[in-house]
């Protein structure tokens, strides 16, 4: 059982209820502002520079401290 802080946060990634496996790219440009995802950057009509296609997986929005609603669009 447990006690403490960590007993008032049941929503973590250990604890997630659900995840999803998909393929995502890192967008370099985007970045970290103030401890927060920064302002969402300009999508495919702009040639949004991104990396490799690589794994990621989604957990719910609860179960981050960094939380993203919305990803930018890159071209294949």
């Amino acid at each position: 059982m447990t006690t403490g802080a960590a007993a008032n946060y049941p929503w973590s990634i250990n604890n997630s209820p659900i995840i999803i496996k998909t393929k995502g790219k890192r967008v370099p440009s985007w970045g970290l502002y103030n401890d927060m995802t920064g302002q969402l950057p300009y999508s495919i009509g702009y040639g949004l520079d991104a990396q490799k296609e690589e794994d990621i997986i989604l957990v719910p929005y609860g179960c981050t401290r960094l939380r993203v609603s919305q990803f930018p669009v890159v071209q294949q």
